[in-house]
């Protein structure tokens, strides 16, 4: 299956939205004393932020890919 840019930067879109999530709800249930879930939940959304800055390499990659096509 190709992937186009496009599809890319739909799956930064949600890699994006669960990285939020994540950290935000992370944060709320550290605020709420509990502690070592928010911290897991705090530790997954910060590896989110390394699969959501591969996935932009690639979607990078793919539109130089795409410009020098046409």
């Amino acid at each position: 299956m190709s992937r186009t840019s496009r599809k890319y930067q739909n799956i930064l879109h949600i890699s994006g939205g669960l990285y939020s999530f994540l950290t935000i709800f992370g944060a709320v249930l550290i605020g709420k004393d509990n502690y070592l879930i928010g911290i897991i939940l705090m530790t997954i959304g910060a590896t989110m932020t390394r699969i959501t800055s591969e996935i932009e390499f690639r979607k990078q990659t793919q539109l130089f890919k795409e410009f020098r096509e046409k």
